[in-house]
């Protein structure tokens, strides 16, 4: 749900076939029975569903991602918004990109900041090269 696990398509990095500059989009939408990360529960033990749109250009991805959740601080919904770059150098897929979860709408106590946050990530996968 969320930029969790769909910031990519089929988890795989989707550099080694696209034309160069090419803009390209991808839109994603999912439900599950209990949205769980990490070991915690995003939706209290209730369904959740989720959609993503994800627009790529050469090598530079920016996406934006919504999940209904049920927190204590009673946010709205969760927004993620990334961005990087992916590149193929060899047989390896390098993602480099930033993540920021929003929670819109949520009750934060007085002089509290929030659940809202960053995430940055550098990633690396082998591509499967098979034998001949």
């Amino acid at each position: 749900m969320g930029g969790r696990g769909w910031s990519v398509p089929g988890g795989e990095p989707p550099t080694s076939d696209r034309a160069p500059n090419q803009l390209e989009f991808d839109f994603r939408g999912g439900f599950a029975t209990d949205y769980i990360y990490r070991g915690t529960t995003l939706s209290d033990h209730k369904p959740a569903v989720g959609a993503a749109i994800e627009a790529t250009f050469a090598q530079l991805y920016a996406g934006v991602a919504v999940a209904s959740v049920k927190l204590p601080t009673q946010p709205s919904a969760e927004i993620t918004m990334s961005g990087g770059i992916r590149q193929t150098i060899g047989n390896i897929d390098f993602d480099l990109g930033a993540t920021y979860f929003l929670y819109p709408g949520e009750i934060v106590a007085s002089g509290g900041n929030g659940i809202d946050y960053w995430v940055g990530a550098a990633r690396h996968l082998s591509q499967n090269l098979g034998s001949r």
